[in-house]
Parts: structure tokens; sequence; C-alpha cells
């Protein structure tokens, strides 16, 4: 029994004695002081139990939050058990193992005694006040008398004990109730140095969790110089290095907390994300989120991350039957989850299952709309809600939820960003600039938030000639000048878009003069080069990106179609071959890339024009027919094929081409023009005036149309 009591002595533990109640029959209270120490006990452990991410349990349910947020870094801490101690109605001889343990606690002391009253402020009114041995007194706020209001009093209560008794505890529940700034003020007494660690771990959270992000390093780093085998701290600090921009970093923290917390889901999610989000490494990023999958957790949302997560690269991957069926998992974890909704209406979409999609669009932009109804001043709910009323091409909606998340958070970069991109959907080019440039001026210092400037141009930008090789995957860790570099880039696109070409070049040259090694910034100068006629310096541009980047495919493109302008035919011929060769590599990844497709045809297309022009007819007419093939509605292909297939002595076949060509592009002069003289070289004469009248009367000014007529017509009448 001795060992029994020392045991159990050290183990912390806080007792809670029965409240005294007033002396008033008059007015009797529908309680009794052991039921407000059993309340006050079950509101400590309700508390306890949210703090480590379990559902509120009575009688604190009241508090949880509606819409739930999921963390992975806190640390809710220990604190030994609370305990109430009964009424003795039975004396018993001899020493009881109970009353031991007790003794030791206090010997020890390991035991903390809580005693309270209930005191009457007015015939209806009560208030708990509870001390402690060590801590106290504290006081809630005066309440009506009722069973129900003993619960709430009891929470209160719970909340303002363990605010003195174990912060850690509260600052767990408090974050997840998204009271970050009552956790700030919690922690005000910390030291600048030193300190408990795992309040600095929960400071960091609610401080990062509040956009602090910088004041949230700084707290991670300084748990992590007390204790380096620290998960949750790892983990956290992974998320804040994420935040600005500091990919690499950040995998290298997530992979330390998951070496150090084999169970540790949420650590093999963003560690999944960080791969794939920016490192673009999809067999990486789909092992962490299956790991994280295998693990045998009660991690539901954990899980459901996962899921989605695993969704968004397989459906990225054109796995769609896979990605469905993720999405579907992940609802069938937490039906009616947003995320999930909008995941499987993309992937469905994706798949070419249009009207199933728009359902789940629908799905998830109700529960959407019913985030932004809980939370109308939430930023970030009015822009979830836009993001999908854009996928499914409420452009308008939108781009009216965009601007209420602005309204609401005016430093929204990401907001600023998308709003930008829907504008642009629109053809709205002035304001495109407009909001880009606010959202540079919001995230000027942002690393984070500059590269997203970076990766949203891959989606505004769209290069001529049907180009599109947009895929920048080398800013990695972004740092800060870097960043600038594609802030610059993405207000020099836009201004392009608006004709501001002068505009652009100089952004671009700014660019360049904060990163010169950035191949992309050189090709967008060279192309904006081209566009004022400045060919030769265009030239150089497009030379020094594929120096950087040797398999840059659009800069080959573009560098043949500049060199072509000089009549360098040699050169122009291998530059197209480097170009397609170039995009059959990212093909390779993505084989159902419309754009690329369309690039690939038209370098196709341009290398069957120079090879033409220099009577290499039989080798015109194979790049001709490759870029029919991969682009069979465009009439200048099939317009082109027809007069390679006329100078190769196919007339018929060239014909057939002429005709495919009219029947895409009906007022297509030249295809009529074309059609005219290879129907003469047929003897069909009539036939081919017909065709000149027709391309005449499309183009008054076409003057071979009017000479082919002029010697038809003499032909004839001879």
């Amino acid at each position: 029994m001795l060992a029994y009591a020392l045991w159990y002595g050290l183990q912390p533990a806080t007792v809670i004695a029965p409240f005294h109640l007033p002396e008033d029959k008059a007015h009797p209270l529908p309680f009794s002081g052991e039921a407000v120490a059993d309340a006050l006990q079950d509101a400590i452990t309700s508390i306890r139990q949210e703090a480590k991410g379990q559902p509120l349990t009575p009688p604190c349910d009241f508090l949880a939050q509606k819409e739930e947020e999921h963390f992975g870094g806190l640390k809710a801490g220990g604190g030994g058990s609370f305990q109430v101690r009964g009424p003795v109605t039975v004396e018993v001889k001899g020493i009881s193992p109970e009353a031991l343990v007790s003794a030791a606690r206090e010997v020890l002391g390991k035991e903390r005694y809580i005693s309270g009253d209930v005191v009457l402020r007015a015939p209806n009114s009560f208030q708990l006040m509870a001390r402690a041995n060590d801590h106290g007194p504290w006081t809630t706020e005066p309440r009506e008398v009722s069973l129900p209001a003993l619960q709430y009093a009891s929470c209160e209560l719970a909340e303002r004990i363990l605010g003195a008794t174990n912060k850690n505890v509260l600052a767990a529940a408090w974050i997840r109730r998204k009271k970050y700034d009552e956790v700030v003020g919690l922690y005000r007494d910390l030291p600048p140095k030193g300190g408990d660690l795992e309040s600095l771990n929960n400071l960091g959270v609610a401080l990062l969790m509040k956009g602090n992000n910088d004041e949230a390093l700084e707290k991670f780093y300084q748990a992590l110089t007390g204790r380096w085998r620290f998960p949750e701290a790892h983990y956290n600090l992974g998320n804040a290095l994420s935040n600005k921009g500091l990919y690499d970093a950040a995998i290298l923290h997530y992979r330390i907390a998951t070496s150090l917390r084999s169970d540790y889901v949420l650590a093999h999610v963003n560690l999944g994300r960080a791969l794939y989000d920016n490192k673009k490494q999809y067999k990486e990023a789909i092992a962490e989120y299956r790991q994280a999958l295998d693990i045998n957790s009660d991690d539901v949302g954990g899980h459901v991350f996962a899921h989605n997560n695993l969704g968004v690269v397989l459906d990225d991957q054109e796995k769609y039957g896979e990605s469905i069926t993720e999405f579907h998992r992940a609802l069938a974890l937490k039906p009616n989850d947003a995320s999930a909704l909008w995941g499987l209406g993309r992937t469905l979409n994706h798949k070419g299952q249009h009207n199933e999609a728009i359902a789940e669009y629908g799905e998830a932009i109700a529960e959407y709309r019913k985030a932004v109804g809980l939370k109308p001043e939430d930023s970030n709910a009015h822009f979830e809600l836009a993001a999908v009323l854009a996928e499914k091409g409420d452009t308008e909606e939108a781009i009216t939820e965009y601007r209420e998340a602005i309204k609401r958070k005016p430093d929204n970069f990401y907001a600023e960003i998308e709003l930008g991109y829907a504008l642009e959907k629109q053809g709205k080019f002035v304001e495109v600039v407009a909001e880009y440039r606010a959202a540079i001026e919001v995230k000027s210092n942002d690393m984070l938030g500059l590269a997203e400037a970076h990766r949203s141009l891959g989606n505004f930008f769209e290069p001529e000639d049907g180009i599109r090789d947009w895929s920048v995957t080398g800013v990695q860790t972004c740092a800060l000048p870097i960043c600038n570099v594609a802030a610059h880039i993405n207000l020099g696109a836009a201004l392009k878009k608006i004709s501001q070409t002068d505009k652009a070049i100089a952004e671009y040259r700014e660019a360049i003069l904060l990163s010169p090694g950035y191949a992309e910034a050189h090709y967008l100068l060279g192309s904006a080069l081209g566009d004022i006629g400045e060919h030769r310096e265009a030239i150089a541009e497009y030379r020094k990106a594929i120096e950087l980047k040797p398999r840059f495919a659009a800069a080959h493109y573009n560098l043949g179609v500049a060199l072509r302008q000089n009549g360098k035919t040699n050169e122009v011929i291998a530059e197209y071959h480097q170009a397609i060769d170039g995009y059959l590599e990212i093909l390779a990844a993505k084989p159902n890339d419309t754009e690329v497709l369309t690039s690939l045809a038209y370098a196709h297309y341009n290398l069957g024009v120079v090879l033409l022009d220099n009577r290499k007819v039989d080798e015109a007419i194979a790049e001709y027919h490759q870029a029919a093939a991969l682009k069979p509605d465009d009439a200048d292909i099939h317009n082109n094929l027809g007069s390679a297939l006329r100078a190769s002595g196919q007339t018929d076949e060239a014909i057939a081409e002429y005709r495919k060509a009219i029947a895409l592009k009906p007022d297509d002069a030249y295809a009529h023009n074309n059609l005219g003289v290879v129907l003469e070289d047929k003897g069909k004469v009539d036939e081919g005036i017909a065709e000149y009248r027709k391309a005449i009367a499309l183009k008054p000014d076409y003057a071979v149309a009017h000479e082919n007529l002029a010697e038809a017509l003499a032909r004839k009448n001879q």
C-alpha cells in the first residue's frame, strides 16, 4: 500500500471540494455543493479534451466552433488529474489507499486543493467563487439562478482556473476556437528568451493564425532551441516557413516532424503538399499522402485532408477515376465537406462529365455559402466561395465575392490576384493592371505572396503564336529578390495585355536586373521586343533564355520566328526542331495538355512553311500533316498543306485540303484563290473563275486574285 501511495502520490492532481452554499432557506438553490464541484470537474475535463482535438462534451459543448478548424501542432500539456472530493458519510476504521495517496501528494507538493462558494448577488442571481491553495481567487460573472446557468458558470470558472494553473491547455482550446488574440494575451508574461517550450509553441501557432508570420517563426525557433526533439514545433515551423515561400526549409522540418513522430498524420499531409505544390514531385507527394492514410489514427480531419490532397494530385496527373475515388472517400469521412465537393466537381469537369461536375459545384457552393452566413466578416470564407464560383464559370459572382473578401481584409493578396485573373477573363485589362498593382503593393515584403504572383502569371500570361510553355518551376525557395522578379513579370504581362508594351519592357528589364539568371524574364523581354520590331534585341534575349534553360520549348520557337525575319533558314529549322522536341518532352508528362498540343502543332506548321519556302516539298508536307493531325480545325494549316501538295503534283489531294480550309473558314480569300488555281490546273476553268470571284468579293484589294481572274477569263475566251 505504501508503494501504491508513493507511485500515485508523484502524479500531480487537483482536488475539488464541494462548494459552500449560502444559508438562505427562503431561496433554495436547484443544485448542491457537490453538483457544483462535479460540474466544474466536467467542465475542466471537457476543455482539456477540446485542447487535445477531441469534440467538446457537456457541459461546455456550447462553446464548440460551428466551423471546425483543424490544428495539428498544438501542445495541451499534462497538468495531472482533477478529482472531486466527496463528503464523508461513513466512518471506516483504518487507513484507506485514497487517504494515503492524498497524504503523499500533500507531502510531495503534488496536490492542489480547490474550494469554492456559491454567492448570491440577488434572490435570483448567483456567482461562483473559487480559490486554490496556491492560486485565486476566481469569480464568474453574475447569472440568473438555474441549472443551465450552472453549466455556463462552471465552464467560465474552468477557463479561469486553467488560465492560472495550466495555460497550455486553455491556449490549445482557445486556438481551436480561433480566439487568437486571447491566446496572445494569455502568454503576455512569457519572458523574451527561454520560457516554457510548449507555451512558446502554442503562442507561435496563435501568432501564425493571426498572420504575424515573423513573430511566429521566432517563437518556434525558441522552442526548438530548448528542445530539438519537439515534433509539433518542427511541424509548425514548417508551416511558417512555407508561408514565407521557403519551401526547401519547410520540407526539411516536416520530414523531421515525421521522423520524430511516425504517426503524425498532418505532418505527412503538409509534407506532401509542399512536395506537390512547390516542387511538382508527384510521386513523392502521393507517397506522403498514402502514408498519412495508412496511419491508424482517430484524426479524421487529417485523413480528410489527405484524401482531398491526394485527389488533387491524381487529377493533375489525369488519373480521374482514382481522383474521384479519393474525393468520395473524403466525403464518406466528412459528408458535405466543401473542399471535397469542390475537388470532385473539378475532376468530373476535367473528365468531361460536365453535368455531374455542375451538381458537385452546386453542393460545394451551398456549403461555402453556409460558411459565409456563419462568418460574414471572414475574408477567407468569401474567398473560398469566390474560388469555387470561378471554377464553375460564374465569373461575375466570383468577382463580387473576391471584392467582398478584399473589403473585409484589404491586404488579402490572394483575393487581389484571383480578382485580377477573373477580370482578365472578362477582358477588363485596365482593371487587371490595377488589381495586380494593388497585390504587389499589399505583398511587397511578403515572399510567399510574390511567389503566388509568379504562379498566377501562369494563368494570366498568353504568348502569341499559340505558345503556352509557361510552366515555371524554377523558383523553389522564394528568396525576396526572385519574388520581386515575379511581381515585375506579373505586372509586365498585364501591361502588355493593354498594349502598354514599352512599360511592360521596363518591368521585364527590372526583373532581369534583380535576377539576371532568370530564363523566363529574358524570354518575356524578347517577346515584348519582338512586338515592337526590335528583332535583333529579341533574338539576343531568346538566346540568353535558352542558355539558362536549354530545353525551353517556347524560347526555341520564338527564336525561330525571330531568326526567320533575318532570313537565317538553317538556324530557323534547327530552332523549330528544338521546340518540337521540347514540347514532346512536356507531353510525355501531360499527354492531354491541349495548350501544349496546340503549340506543338504550330511548331510543325511553321517548320513546314520554312521547308516549303526552301523547296523541300516532301519534308514540308510531312510537317503540315503532323500539324493537321494535332489541330485539324485550323484552316491555315489545311490551306498551306494544300499548297505543298500542289507543289508536289498531288492536285486532287490539294483540292481536298483547300476545301477543308474553306469549310473551316469560309471568308478566307487566300484559300478561295488557291482553290481556283488548282481547279484551273485540273482544266476546270469555270470553277476556278468562280473561286477567284469569291476571293475578290471577300478581299477587293487582292491583286493576285484579280490577276488570276483576268488570266482565266482571257484563257476561256481564246
